[in-house]
């Protein structure tokens, strides 16, 4: 008994030190448990930002490719080169067509047009 009255101070002590720890220990667990939701939200938005992030350099690449414009300067420049061949086929066509009246008809008869069917050539 007497070493219950001399060790009864240290007793109390430990109980009072015991239930600081469990309070500190249910704090523990508590913030703990915040900082693993408040990491989940951040991991989820730190991933939209960069799905925003691949959509922006996408969309800025796409922006800047000059890929189609060089595409139709080509078409163009083919376009112009199969006009120019098309206009030296038409004068070839024509000087054909005025030396065979000439050989035909001669040189007087060049003022008369050349009379040409209703029908649509296909």
């Amino acid at each position: 008994r007497q070493i219950n009255k001399e060790y009864e101070h240290n007793g109390s002590e430990f109980r009072g030190k015991q239930k600081q720890f469990d309070e500190g220990q249910s704090m523990y667990t508590q913030l703990n448990t915040n900082v693993s939701k408040l990491t989940e939200d951040l991991m989820a938005k730190a991933e939209a930002v960069e799905t925003i992030k691949n959509q922006m350099s996408n969309r800025n690449h796409s922006m800047t490719d000059t890929a189609p414009l060089r595409r139709i300067q080509q078409a163009l420049a083919s376009l112009k080169k199969e006009v120019t061949q098309m206009e030296l086929r038409i004068g070839v066509v024509g000087q054909t067509l005025l030396q065979h009246r000439m050989k035909n008809h001669g040189p007087s008869n060049l003022a008369q047009p050349v009379k040409t069917s209703s029908k649509p050539v296909l």
